[in-house]
């Protein structure tokens, strides 16, 4: 079987600095409401509380344990959650952030839910042992099926020439979403601004089942399976949603991810 296909995403809301701007489907009408404290966002059509103040860090996202209706700020703390360096590009991030030789030879890949093809050649699922000990990116094309690589610059190479899927509404989300459940549900929400890295994604660890990636992080965002940047990783572009990411082997399974800049 071929992995799933794109979906469009639907959750038109914004932040704006002390207050929130709220679009309707029917007709884009903007509502505003001041906000409890500067850079709090809400999901759209909720009028919910924020859990605490944000501390002294830039506040990046927000995270949520009742399904959104108490936020919690995520703010900037070296070494968990950082935003990125405006002068530093993907790639040599990338180089910075390599697993050691001695972690990536203890790789043991995860068996994905379908066929996927590496340097032009299809492979059957239970191939992917045939690469153990080297990391793997994944990534899924326009055409819906799923692409390994063992070189990020080469994925990113290749990401760029797919396709992202154009907006429904304005004005198009700033945060990207991050859910426990299938079709974006649950009770554990994770909002994440453009430009972040969370080393230690802690309370979603292994409960990401679902993504909305902003249209503001026109790099897109890019999975990690293990802590720290480490293990095999599922990139996928900006303004893209992935209702069901275990259709291409990726539930619960992130431990780290980057919503790369703007």
């Amino acid at each position: 079987m071929e992995c799933g296909s794109l979906t469009r995403i639907a959750q038109p809301c914004r932040r704006l600095k002390g207050q929130v701007r709220l679009s309707k489907r029917e007709d884009y009408e903007r509502q505003h409401f001041e906000d409890r404290w500067g850079g709090c966002i809400y999901p759209i059509g909720r009028f919910v509380r924020c859990a605490a103040e944000p501390n002294e860090g830039e506040l990046v996202g927000w995270y949520s344990n009742d399904g959104g209706k108490t936020l919690t700020p995520l703010t900037e703390e070296p070494g968990k959650v950082e935003r990125m360096p405006v002068d530093v590009t993907m790639e040599n991030f990338m180089v910075a952030h390599r697993m050691s030789p001695e972690a990536e030879a203890k790789i043991v890949h995860r068996v994905p839910p379908c066929p996927f093809i590496y340097n032009g050649v299809a492979y059957q699922p239970e191939e992917i042992n045939k690469f153990n000990g080297r990391q793997l990116g994944f990534t899924v094309a326009n055409d819906g099926k799923l692409y390994a690589f063992t070189g990020f610059e080469t994925l990113a190479d290749f990401l760029s020439k797919q396709s992202g899927i154009d907006q429904l509404l304005w004005p198009p989300p700033e945060y990207s979403m991050f859910y426990e459940d299938y079709y974006y549900g649950g009770q554990n929400q994770l909002g994440v601004a453009p430009n972040t890295t969370i080393f230690n994604l802690s309370y979603m660890n292994d409960l990401i089942s679902s993504m909305q990636i902003s249209a503001y992080a026109t790099n897109g965002c890019t999975l990690f399976e293990d802590i720290d940047l480490e293990g095999d990783y599922f990139a996928v572009n900006g303004n893209t949603s992935w209702p069901v990411l275990a259709s291409y082997g990726w539930n619960d399974r992130a431990s780290s991810l980057v919503v790369w800049p703007q």
